[in-house]
């Protein structure tokens, strides 16, 4: 049943929506709607976006309706980043060089499927915004474990728990020397605001991941994405004994 209060996590910017021929693509409480609808709303419209396959395609574009009100490209899993230096080079070919070419992609998009293209992207210092939305959890394929998934977890892949410790994505971009790596979450999108306004000005491959909680995958009602996140932001910090959040 639909939750009778609105959702927090709703497009609200107006430069991301979902037309009504999308609206049951995206799950109620999803974590990565606002995560886009926020890079829509910093970014503005100087910006093209490239997503792989994963949730976010699926709610970004349909047959008769796109979500994003920039220019879109839906790409392959493996090679997102790929993809994204060639349009950067289109780009700038054109002259275009204020317009920020961003990858959204997903944990099992980034983390596994497309690391290979990912790295080499970073090596490389390619012009750049990857920003990875991380719910832990393959849940465009029902929910697979991934990289990112937390020792323990369970997911339909790993019923007694993940016994892979999690990739710690963005401590492995910051080793290839790129100039910017951020982590973030939608539980505080001030922080996240910020850490793509600094992005913004860098030159050359940004990296930034964003927790973005799954209501299917971790279990809880839809209507608590926002909390949910900062709950667990808390007990991450506290577990760790150092903050979640990198600046």
């Amino acid at each position: 049943m639909a939750s009778p209060h609105p959702i927090a996590t709703l497009p609200k910017s107006g430069r991301f929506s979902l037309p009504p021929v999308m609206m049951g693509t995206a799950c109620e409480g999803c974590g990565a709607l606002p995560a886009a609808d926020i890079l829509a709303e910093t970014l503005g419209s100087k910006m093209a976006v490239l997503c792989p396959a994963s949730c976010a395609a699926t709610f970004s574009l349909s047959y008769t309706g796109m979500a994003w009100q920039v220019p879109f490209v839906h790409w392959i899993f493996e090679s997102a980043p790929a993809a994204a230096t060639g349009l950067r080079r289109a780009y700038d070919a054109r002259g275009l060089k204020d317009v920020h070419v961003v990858c959204f992609a997903g944990d099992s998009g980034t983390a596994d499927i497309g690391f290979q293209a990912l790295s080499g992207a970073a090596s490389r210092n390619e012009n750049i915004l990857y920003i990875c939305y991380d719910n832990e959890v393959a849940m465009n394929t029902q929910g697979q474990a991934t990289s990112t998934s937390t020792a323990l977890a369970r997911t339909p892949t790993t019923p007694t728990g993940a016994s892979a410790l999690r990739k710690d994505v963005a401590r492995i971009m910051a080793a290839h020397g790129v100039p910017y790596v951020a982590t973030a979450a939608v539980s505080h999108p001030e922080d996240y605001r910020r850490k793509l306004r600094r992005a913004a000005r860098v030159t050359g491959f940004r990296y930034l991941q964003v927790l973005t909680p799954c209501p299917i995958a971790w279990g809880y009602p839809h209507a608590d994405t926002i909390e949910q996140k900062k709950c667990q932001l808390v007990w991450r910090s506290q577990a760790r004994g150092r903050p979640t959040l990198l600046t």
